[in-house]
């Protein structure tokens, strides 16, 4: 699905000038076990089965909306959207940018609440023993 959305092109340009995954790249072509959980195919680089994009990537602002905003998305908040894009593509510093577009996104602000566990039940105070023994006080 992610694929459909990406100019491949622009992937590997950008991948090509991204120092830490040339490291990465060049260490799969000596030995394509080299680095646990990466591969080398087809000129691009996946890393379980993703695509790997670089953290710098000019495309990351438009999958950040096409996955969050769109219908695709639904504004379904970080946890699904976060999922939803693993599913098909990564880049170091992945999860953090999911949750800080969904953390900023106005409209989930306006219309979603936040997920609190419900307030405890009020406990009744103990009976005084004697008169004006103890005080008590409304703040409202």
């Amino acid at each position: 699905m992610a694929h459909g959305l990406l100019d491949i092109d622009i992937v590997t340009t950008e991948v090509e000038k991204d120092e830490e995954l040339q490291g990465i790249i060049e260490i799969l072509k000596e030995d394509p076990e080299g680095k646990a959980n990466y591969q080398w195919k087809a000129g691009n680089l996946f890393y379980k089965g993703r695509l790997v994009l670089s953290r710098k990537s000019t495309l990351i602002p438009s999958l950040l909306h096409t996955f969050h905003d769109s219908v695709l998305g639904g504004h379904s908040g970080f946890l699904r959207t976060y999922k939803r894009m693993n599913g098909e593509i990564q880049w170091m510093g992945m999860k953090n940018d999911v949750k800080k577009y969904v953390e900023q996104c106005e409209i989930c602000q306006r219309n979603k609440t936040e997920a609190l566990a419900p307030a405890g039940l009020l406990q009744p105070l103990p009976l005084p023993n004697l008169i004006l023994e103890d005080w008590t006080m409304d703040f409202i």
